[in-house]
């Protein structure tokens, strides 16, 4: 209990929600005060909404202490939840689903609908490594205007001028994913990204 409130104490007074202090928390009460089978939902999206290239994250490390998780560093999460002491009863991992998000694209051109594109693969592609993540819930289907100018749907505003509910490519690629398209469609991505090989894209994980 001493540990709790001390972990507590260091959370208020730093004036944050730290979520890695959060969860180290909830895991003490658990054991503490008895385990439920609680899980994580988290909203990946890149460090900056507005940019669509997450691969180009700074403010994020592999490590157990990085200030965020990004589609970059999404393997952090994943490993996190492979520890043995996050076990529910020490013995059923959590259950882990990337619950909202998308790449944004800056406008319609051309080119930023690519860059929207190319990250939706690189964030599938990173999710292929972790197996522990069950689900990636796209938002949102369309653009909103009620999201402060982000454009993270999979088509255009559904009032657009000239293209209402237009097909943006991020919703070829959302079609292709799982299926045996997905090759195919997703391979413009590597060029984008600058790589050769997804393998390029992962990291390893320093869990000490």
């Amino acid at each position: 209990v001493c540990t709790i409130y001390s972990l507590l104490e260091r959370w208020f007074n730093d004036e944050c929600y730290a979520p890695s202090d959060m969860l180290d928390i909830l895991l003490l009460f658990s054991e503490k005060e008895g385990d439920f089978k609680w899980g994580i939902a988290h909203h990946t999206y890149p460090e900056d909404l507005i940019e669509p290239q997450s691969w180009l994250d700074k403010n994020i490390t592999f490590d157990f202490n990085t200030p965020l998780i990004t589609f970059k560093n999404i393997e952090v999460l994943d490993a996190w939840v492979k520890q043995k002491r996050t076990f529910y009863k020490k013995s059923e991992p959590r259950r882990l689903m990337l619950s909202e998000q998308n790449p944004n694209s800056r406008d319609y051109s051309k080119r930023e609908l690519e860059k929207q594109a190319a990250c939706l693969v690189y964030a599938w592609k990173k999710m292929q490594a972790c197996s522990s993540i069950e689900a990636y819930i796209a938002h949102s289907w369309i653009d909103a205007h009620f999201e402060g100018g982000l454009k993270t749907g999979l088509r255009k505003y559904p009032d657009d001028k000239t293209d209402p509910y237009g097909v943006k490519p991020a919703w070829e690629v959302y079609k292709s994913l799982g299926t045996d398209k997905e090759a195919e469609i997703c391979e413009f991505a590597k060029n984008i990204i600058g790589i050769e090989s997804w393998e390029d894209i992962y990291k390893p994980v320093n869990e000490e």
